[in-house]
């Protein structure tokens, strides 16, 4: 937005006149301020505290917040090393990871983690906007693109927030957001047209926060959050944390009050104006003890806004002859800086910065940068006046980049966004912002290439890239990859807490041909509800971040089809004849239920490209990751179970993970597999990939774990059980793999796992007759055992959900 503001006073002129109205402005060198990287001296209260702290510094679409990621650094220092609050409860989410959904789950999980008593800090600095009624403000996520409704779709809500904040047992909730509710970015420019103003300090009507919530904004609606005079970061922040060291009061105790005063103090000192806006009970000690002293800011900021002292103040500028009564032009901010200022087509020094200029007729003023469009305005200014230019933004030129690649019609994309494709035998010019960070050129059927980008506003740059056969996929977020191996099945006889009627766990070498993709977590709540629409979970008031469950083994492999459809994958599952409502739960949490199911279930198989269940044995692989034992740690540190869980679900990854990095796979919730279960024994001797064995008298899928509600004795590696597949409990959940596409290095390593674990040809020459027969007996006597076992496995799914009807 641009302002022009006039005053008429001509002695304001002539005091302009007695200055060197065309210095160019330096700014405070970063050191002249204290740093906050340093412990604060105060009384560590925070035994009890929880906190999250978010920042966006790198958007993927909307513009970077500097300083950022040095901010978030000081907020961390003052919450674990000045307050004493656990490092375990401070969850501090930066840039990626700065999403709606992980904003809420964690938000959930410190109101999971807070004491009796204490208090629960949430600290967001990056952008926020107005949501479309004007009632609320949101907290911009990093992947929000610019219009109003991705801005609101891709923000997490104030008021969701609070409320979600608010479930926990603390005495007091913080929530300090740096950043406004109007929707501008830290240089006051808009990141969408057509959004409404919201007011900070009104909450929306439906909603309005509990007596012991305090929230602060950096700024009200009409203003934005600007930086630190002569830093790059933000200003708010920065001068919150100071008070809260010390700065506002001189020592002792600071009170909510003390910190809001000391912050709309000093923050009137910048050159736009910006009120923090605060609702809530101001009279709450925050901090105590406190013997840090200030640092005179106020003269800081002022130096800085001004620029240093010259050793020799130089004389009035020569007014030109043909200007005999003269006008001042101050151009206050212009980005970027400095930027040449040109007068009726003559340059007359650097923006920003105060410039006589002829009065009386119309002048034309031009503001340059290299690589950016010029700005370019006609005024007039009537002899003896000021006028001021504000909010001049030179808009970046776009980098042209040529991409010549050795494949066709492959994808180009910048940061994610796709910008053309590729053509065989000839280079590709495409535009970008000059923010693009990272190339990638994709094509099914090859290795995703990626490049660094260091672009500048208007400049060309060419690359070529040489794609490779191989799979284009990457792992998922929120997965670990494990690779193929041989590891041992089951446990020994004397395993501590194996029963002697458990015969099911005898021991086999078992090889794992294809390394797979395996969920860090469980499914939860909040990820069900995204692909499913509703939440079946008994313990749905745990939040989105625990365990989803309640679900039956058809209801898994539908969610897992969804979830391949939505990123374009194959689907893993042919499903048919299905009755009964996805999702419905329970009516009890205590007890279980039967639901949805199928007719028919065909799993294509391992090398199906979409997500899966995982297999018994690669569930157990990846659980032992390694490990020989019953666990794969202390029980206490890895597994929510009878004793420690509270009779329910907990929020997933809270506990140590194996050494492969997945959490809760003992206790929290059993896990279903992909495998049917045999009740007395796994396929005899070694094994390759083995995916179960069908028994038609129970045919039930097997599960794998313990849950929260699991004895000791259960709750290790080897442990296993079934369920009826339209079973639903609230013990039982589950998590998804992925095979990794395989290219020819990968199947010739395939390969040689396989053949090493065949076992040894005979080298004594052909069996006799009399045994070749027995041999060949037996054959066919298993062959026919083993035919009418799989047809009753195919009566038995044709004809299951009918038969449980009537």
């Amino acid at each position: 937005m641009l302002i022009h503001e006039k005053s008429t006073k001509k002695w304001l002129v002539l005091l302009w006149a007695l200055v060197a109205l065309c210095v160019i402005p330096t700014s405070a060198s970063s050191q002249d301020y204290p740093s906050l990287s340093t412990p604060p001296q105060m009384e560590q209260m925070g035994e009890n505290d929880a906190a999250v702290i978010v920042g966006v510094e790198n958007y993927f679409v909307l513009p970077d917040v500097a300083g950022v990621r040095e901010t978030v650094n000081d907020w961390e220092t003052f919450l674990v090393r000045g307050l004493g609050i656990p490092a375990t409860r401070v969850h501090t989410l930066v840039d990626s990871r700065a999403t709606k959904e992980r904003m809420l789950t964690f938000a959930e999980r410190a109101a999971q983690d807070v004491g009796d008593g204490g208090k629960l800090w949430f600290v967001f600095i990056g952008h926020g906007a107005p949501t479309a009624d004007g009632k609320d403000g949101v907290l911009v996520g990093v992947d929000a693109q610019s219009d109003p409704a991705s801005l609101e779709g891709r923000g997490l809500r104030r008021s969701e927030l609070v409320q979600a904040l608010e479930q926990g047992s603390q005495a007091e909730t913080l929530v300090i957001i740096d950043a406004c509710f109007s929707g501008q970015s830290s240089e006051g420019k808009a990141l969408a047209e057509g959004m409404q103003p919201v007011v900070p300090d009104r909450v929306a009507e439906e909603f309005r926060p509990a007596s012991s919530t305090m929230v602060m904004a950096a700024a009200e609606s009409d203003q934005f959050a600007g930086a630190l005079p002569g830093m790059q970061r933000p200003a708010f922040s920065y001068v919150l944390l100071g008070a809260l060291r010390g700065w506002a009061t001189g020592g002792g105790e600071v009170r909510a009050s003390d910190a809001l005063q000391y912050t709309r103090q000093h923050l009137r000192l910048l050159d736009h104006e910006q009120t923090p806006a605060f609702v809530g009970d101001d009279q709450v000690v925050l901090v105590r003890g406190t013997s840090e002293p200030e640092p005179h800011l106020a003269s800081l900021m002022r130096a800085a806004l001004r620029g240093p002292e010259p050793a020799e103040r130089p004389s009035a500028p020569q007014v030109p002859e043909e200007i005999s009564d003269p006008a001042v032009l101050h151009v206050v901010d212009v980005e970027p800086s400095p930027a040449s200022l040109f007068v009726d087509g003559e340059q007359v020094g650097l923006a920003p910065g105060q410039f006589v200029v002829p009065s009386g007729r119309s002048v034309t003023v031009r503001i340059e940068s290299p690589g950016h469009s010029a700005y370019e305005s006609t005024m007039e200014i009537e002899a003896g006046e000021l006028e001021q230019l504000r909010g001049v933004r030179l808009k970046a030129l776009p980098a042209k980049l040529s991409v010549e690649a050795n494949v066709h019609g492959a994808e180009i994309l910048i940061d994610g966004n796709v910008v053309g494709q590729t053509v065989l035998g000839r280079a590709v010019e495409v535009e970008t912002p000059a923010t693009g960070r990272e190339l990638s050129v994709q094509l099914e059927g090859y290795r995703t290439e990626r490049r660094d980008l260091e672009l500048s506003p208007g400049s060309r740059e060419t690359v070529n890239v040489e794609m490779e056969v191989g799979p284009a996929e990457t792992m998922p977020e929120g997965y670990v990859e494990i690779p193929s191996g041989t590891f041992m099945q089951g446990s020994p006889t004397n395993e501590e807490g194996r029963s002697a009627f458990q015969g099911v766990e005898q021991q086999r070498r078992v090889t794992i041909s294809r390394g797979f993709w395996l969920k860090a977590t469980p499914v939860t709540q909040g990820e069900w509800r995204e692909v499913m629409g509703n939440n079946p979970s008994g313990f749905s008031s745990c939040g989105s971040s625990c365990p989803v469950e309640q679900v039956n083994w058809y209801e898994t492999v539908t969610y897992l089809n969804r979830l391949s459809e939505r990123e374009g994958l194959e689907t893993c599952y042919e499903i048919s004849g299905c009755t009964g409502t996805i999702g419905e739960g329970c009516p009890s949490k205590w007890g279980s239920c039967e639901g949805y199911q199928c007719r028919t279930v065909d799993f294509k198989g391992l090398d199906c490209e979409g997500y899966r269940l995982p297999t018994e044995a690669e569930w157990e692989y990846a659980a032992r990751a390694g490990t020989t034992g019953a666990r794969y740690g202390n029980l206490d540190q890895i597994a929510w179970l009878r004793g420690s869980a509270g009779n329910q679900t907990q929020p997933v990854g809270q506990k140590t993970p194996n050494e492969w990095g997945l959490y809760d796979m003992i206790g929290n919730v059993e896990e279903w597999t992909g495998d049917w279960h045999d009740s007395f024994e796994y396929e005899k001797g070694s094994a390759i990939d083995p995916t179960g064995t069908f028994y038609a008298r129970h045919p039930n899928k097997t599960v794998r774990g313990c849950s929260w509600n699991g004895f000791e004795s259960n709750c290790r590696a080897a442990h296993r059980t079934s369920a009826d597949p339209a079973d639903r409990r609230s013990q039982r959940g589950f998590r998804a793999a992925r095979t990794i596409p395989c290219d020819e290095s990968c199947e010739e390593e395939r390969q040689r796992l396989r053949a090493a674990a065949m076992p040894p040809q005979s080298s004594g020459g052909c069996a006799s007759s009399s045994s070749s027969g027995f041999i060949l007996f037996f054959l066919l006597g298993l062959g026919s055992t083993f035919g009418r076992r799989w047809t009753a496995h195919s009566n038995l799914a044709r004809g299951k959900s009918r038969d449980k009807r009537t």
